[in-house]
């Protein structure tokens, strides 16, 4: 699942819903990645230590980055 950064910046929210992560966390999904979904310098990265927090909000201690399509797992 990907916790996206741009959803604030378009809608005021992050995407997915707090609903959706929610219930995916519920199911015991527990590999993310957060993006910040950039079609601009500008907002490359941006606000990805708030997406950091909004994973912790819901109980996730790691998120995955890939290297050779191999998940990397970084404690949060």
């Amino acid at each position: 699942l990907e916790i996206n950064t741009a959803g604030l910046r378009r809608v005021g929210q992050f995407y997915p819903s707090s609903m959706m992560v929610k219930y995916a966390r519920e199911q015991g999904l527990d590999m993310i990645t957060i993006g910040s979904d950039a079609h601009r310098v500008e907002d490359l990265g941006k606000d990805i230590a708030k997406g950091l927090e909004y994973a912790k909000s819901f109980g996730f201690d790691a998120v995955y980055r890939f290297n050779k399509k191999q998940p990397i797992r970084l404690k949060i």
